[in-house]
């Protein structure tokens, strides 16, 4: 198994009574930032401000400026701040030495309102100098979504709109995208701040569009036209002159059989390109109207077959296990899940793979070996096609005894 950076090797064990987690012993590398305790500080700047110190909200700030103070330190706290800049950003129309007496109050009560007094400060002050703690234990929700786009970034997969393991951090960061970065938090007496905001918000506006466009496509590709129909739509409502976005809601909609929904919308996108922008929609979108009109609309990636058994009860619960099985999935060929008999082992396999089988151009294919106490009729079966069950039994052969 690869090693994976900041994981360490434990054994997940769950109680066997307790049937939504059964007991299931996999050796995984977890993240143990998966399984710690709620931080102490949880701050949320997507969408209006909303700050959280062991579970309760924080109310008390005072000021807007006090909010605006402790945004700007925890967003851009890969770095220690000159106190005379901080002050000049706060509160640039005052002279010097009033806008530093604003700044050391705004700092007094931003401590007092984070309980940031005690033996584990958020801030780190010095005389010239103050820094947000990365070393705290807090989040921050702006961060986490940076993070989690970064990882896609690195992950080297043949095309992110195929990957599993990038579809999950995706949705994850889109999850987290909860409105406009600092929505309505603004310094009427501070254009370089507002400007700050303003710069920030369009790049983070920028990166969830790309986000859930990478899902809608993801979604397409395997025939979910439902979820591709949502992500589109949440692109819609972030950006209403998208017109990418109203592209794959047309198509989603035209491939699930509503083609006269998807005729609508492409009304809708003309209005609206027309009022906000002045502009007809794009070559590529009247010609996929026609398609949609003349009946030629077909899917872009046909999904692969699946020859699954259809389950006959709802699969619940156990996310930890089934993120842990698909990030390991992404990184080997060969993945076994062990453990006592009827605690889920095969349940879980089958609803991973019908999750997965998408990203595979082959689909996914079930092939029962527990009666078998020799790999030769495995290798002789003809069932789904004898090259099929070549190739799947070859690599497994040397393990059934």
């Amino acid at each position: 198994m690869k090693s994976i950076p900041n994981h360490r090797d434990i054994t997940v064990t769950f109680d066997e009574d307790n049937r939504q987690f059964p007991k299931l012993e996999l050796c995984l590398r977890v993240n143990l930032c998966t399984i710690r305790h709620m931080p102490r500080l949880a701050i949320s700047l997507f969408g209006p401000f909303r700050v959280m110190l062991d579970g309760a909200p924080v109310t008390e700030f005072k000021t807007n400026k006090v909010q605006a103070l402790l945004a700007y330190l925890a967003v851009e706290a890969d770095r220690a701040h000159d106190r005379q800049k901080l002050a000049g950003l706060l509160w640039p129309d005052q002279p010097e030495q009033a806008a530093r007496i604003n700044l050391r109050t705004s700092l007094h009560r931003l401590r007092q309102a984070i309980h940031a007094a005690d033996e584990s400060p958020f801030l780190l002050l010095t005389r010239e100098a103050v820094q947000f703690d990365l070393a705290s234990d807090h989040t921050l929700d702006v961060r986490t979504f940076l993070a989690l786009l970064q990882m896609c970034a690195g992950h080297h997969h043949a095309d992110i709109e195929t990957c599993p393991l990038c579809h999950v951090r995706l949705k994850r960061a889109a999850a987290l995208y909860q409105g406009d970065f600092m929505a309505g938090l603004t310094l009427s007496d501070s254009v370089v701040f507002d400007e700050w905001v303003a710069v920030k918000r369009e790049m983070l506006r920028r990166k969830v569009l790309d986000a859930l466009t990478c899902l809608a496509a993801f979604h397409e590709r395997r025939g979910e036209y439902e979820s591709a129909q949502r992500d589109a739509l949440r692109q819609i409502e972030i950006e209403p002159w998208r017109e990418l976005a109203y592209r794959q809601l047309m198509r989603a909609l035209a491939l699930n059989g509503q083609r006269t929904e998807a005729l609508a919308h492409y009304d809708q996108c003309r209005e609206r390109l027309a009022k906000e922008l002045g502009v007809e929609p794009e070559a590529e979108t009247v010609a996929l109207v026609v398609q949609i009109r003349t009946g030629q609309l077909t899917p872009a990636h046909r999904p692969p077959p699946s020859l699954l058994p259809v389950p006959l009860t709802r699969f619940v619960g156990r996310e930890q296990e089934m993120a842990a099985v698909k990030q390991l999935l992404a990184t080997t060929h060969l993945l076994t899940l062990t453990g006592p008999g009827g605690v889920g082992k095969t349940r879980l396999a089958l609803q991973v793979a019908g999750e997965v089988g998408g990203d595979y151009a082959d689909g996914v294919w079930l092939v029962e070996l527990a009666a078998l106490a020799q790999p030769a009729p495995v290798l002789q079966s003809r069932r789904h096609g004898a090259q099929l069950v070549r190739r799947i039994a070859a690599p497994i052969a040397g393990y059934v005894e």
